[in-house]
């Protein structure tokens, strides 16, 4: 299976269990991989014929922006939903970032992943 990897689509979004998380926001990361057969584009050479990056992750963007959970989990459903709505596109994994916690203990990063697959 051949595969697109999206990695650090940046966004300001309000995800937490805090209410300061929902309201003020934080930095979040979502990092994609996209397994569709591709043979199709390669041959073209077509847009058209492939699964547009640059569109997804716009979409991506606007779904952690508008969007409020209280869980990362949450948040990376509802990307991975977005994303199988291409037909093209037969399964996801879906990895969101938090990179600064509001947690004194963690001093990197708290992700989640989401396989998912049509």
């Amino acid at each position: 299976m051949d595969k697109i990897v999206i990695s650090d689509i940046m966004f300001l979004g309000h995800c937490g269990v805090s209410k300061e998380e929902q309201l003020v926001g934080q930095q979040l990361s979502v990092d994609v991989e996209l397994n569709c057969n591709l043979t199709q584009a390669i041959y073209s050479d077509r847009l058209q014929d492939t699964v547009d990056y640059a569109r997804l992750s716009r979409e991506i963007q606007a779904i952690g922006k508008e969007s409020v959970f209280q869980l990362i989990e949450s948040l990376a459903e509802k990307i991975a939903k977005k994303l199988l709505e291409d037909q093209r596109i037969e399964s996801v994994l879906v990895r969101v970032k938090k990179p600064h916690p509001p947690c004194e203990a963690i001093q990197g990063a708290v992700a989640i992943e989401l396989h998912r697959r049509r």
